[in-house]
């Protein structure tokens, strides 16, 4: 009995801390923060954002937020703000005022941060629901009925939550490293044309920031060189043109821009004199048989290109003969190894010479030489061709293997009684071989 009962007294002892803990973060409007210390309570201003927002800023940090007669409504704080010294920028942080702003006809709107962390910001507000609380109203409690409560909000929502943008923060207490770029080689570092800075921001970057650079050239005006959009805090750009770099950074909050800290760092992009190490040819536009094609070399230290023309054309390979079937002509062809259906050809006759005869047991030979061609590419052309041997020897009637007397006798008795004397022979009878 007596452990449940401590247990029972420790329970009720955490639900009260608990309870005060949370008390203790919610506004006190019994304070005099938001009555006789609070000039917008005593302008009847209780229940409107400005009321809240100034009341609270009071009751945590004890500092009072300029206010202007005339100009108190939200979208006039920022200015008010620096007038009075206070730091104003686009970076949310704990204990600061958030403003927006209004158009022509419209307040804008401010709520208190009540902490920042992991990319979430608390705000706490009044009457941002629109509920219009009487005016002009003196009274605090009725004023306390119009407090919204606290939000959790990303930067993107928090940014676009009111219609006519956001205008940045009022800094109470610690004012937030704004993002600052700062490039590897510090101040007056010397790059050469090609060559990558490797720029780092410093602060917090968020989704939607635009990094500007500009550039000077020697002897003439600051231009606008490049603009890019980040979402790192790591960036690089390349030098092209000789002159001064510098880097700005610019958060750019639904149409609004606001830019923040300016860090300016230059470098001179130089053109130094550089030995030169070329790297191999590359074919940037291949040639054709009717265009002329380019390669170009890079050198590797300091990025200059070189380009040279590839002539272009026909590139012939050797000619190919191809002879009739009985070599009585000879066509000669080219092709170009550029288009394989480019070709040229050309088809002349050929003539036929007995170089030997063949004999018994010898072969012969015949040649063919074509006539000259009309195109200068193409050269006569020779064929020899083989006759086989006879297998006996010519004029030889009676077989013996020799042409004598016998045979001549035999040839002109058949010739002159050829029924008397027939002849089974059928070879030459070409006996002196002329």
């Amino acid at each position: 009995m007596k452990k449940k009962l401590i247990r029972i007294i420790c329970m009720a002892v955490c639900v009260l801390l608990v309870t005060a803990a949370v008390a203790a973060a919610e506004p006190d409007f019994t304070s005099p923060a938001y009555g006789s210390a609070n000039q917008l309570a005593l302008w009847g201003s209780c229940g409107q954002c400005v009321w809240y927002a100034w009341g609270r800023a009071y009751e945590v940090t004890g500092k009072s937020v300029p206010l202007v007669s005339g100009r108190s409504s939200a979208k006039y704080w920022i200015e008010n703000a620096r007038d009075g010294g206070f730091p104003t920028g686009p970076v949310p942080a704990k204990d600061s005022v958030a403003v927006w702003g209004g158009a022509e006809y419209d307040y804008g709107h401010v709520a208190y941060v009540e902490d920042v962390k992991d990319g979430i910001i608390t705000i706490s507000e009044s009457n941002y629901t629109w509920d219009n609380p009487p005016y002009p109203c003196y009274d605090v409690e009725v004023g306390a009925q119009y407090y919204n409560g606290t939000k959790d909000l990303t930067m993107d929502s928090f940014i676009n939550r009111y219609p006519y943008g956001f205008l940045g923060f009022i800094y109470l207490d610690e004012v937030p490293e704004t993002p600052a770029a700062v490039n590897e080689r510090g101040l007056d570092g010397t790059y050469y044309s090609g060559e990558e800075v490797h720029v780092t921001l410093t602060g917090e970057v968020y989704s939607g920031c635009t990094f500007y650079i500009y550039h000077t050239p020697a002897g003439g005006d600051t231009y606008l060189y490049g603009e890019y959009e980040l979402d790192t805090g790591d960036f690089t750009f390349t030098v092209t043109e000789p002159g001064s770099y510098s880097c700005g950074f610019l958060i750019d909050c639904f149409g609004y821009t606001y830019w923040s800290s300016w860090t300016w760092w230059f470098v001179e992009a130089t053109y130094p004199e550089c030995s030169h190490e070329w790297e191999d040819w590359k074919v940037t536009v291949p040639p054709g048989c009717d265009d002329d094609g380019e390669m170009t070399r890079e050198c590797s230290l300091c990025g200059e290109k070189e380009t040279v023309t590839i002539p272009g054309g026909h590139i012939w390979g050797e000619p190919e003969y191809v002879w009739a079937g009985d070599n009585s002509e000879v066509t000669a062809k080219r092709t170009c190894k550029r288009d394989g259906g480019h070709t040229e050809t050309e088809t002349v006759q050929a003539l036929m010479s007995v170089i030997k005869l063949p004999g018994a047991a010898e072969t012969g030979l015949i040649r063919y030489t074509s006539n000259a061609f009309t195109h200068p590419a193409f050269e006569i052309q020779t064929k020899d061709v083989t006759l086989p041997a006879l297998g006996y020897v010519p004029g030889d009637i009676d077989g013996d293997g020799t042409v004598n007397v016998q045979d001549v006798t035999a040839f002109l008795q058949h010739t002159i009684f050829p029924e008397l004397y027939p002849l089974e022979y059928e070879g030459d009878t070409d006996f002196n071989g002329d």
